[in-house]
């Protein structure tokens, strides 16, 4: 289930809503009771596996500690 992140157009608190089904949207604002709700673009991050390789692949990777630098294609 998708999290979505809203802004309100009255108080302009922005506020997190758990999608449970499509069209679920929230009616009003948990804040102020607003109605004018707008969905907001919200950044989110992502965990690299353990052990995965954590640098941008470059035609010269010579630091990979496994010799030779699977994201090169060397």
């Amino acid at each position: 289930m998708p999290i979505y992140e809203y802004e309100c157009g009255e108080c302009r608190k922005k506020f997190e809503h758990l999608q449970r089904r499509p069209g679920d949207v929230p009616a009003q604002c948990p804040h102020c009771d607003g109605r004018k709700l707008k969905k907001v673009l919200s950044g989110f991050s992502v965990a690299a596996p353990a052990g995965g390789h954590q640098h941008e692949p470059s035609s010269a990777c010579s630091s990979c500690p496994h010799g030779s630098c699977p994201h090169s294609g060397h």
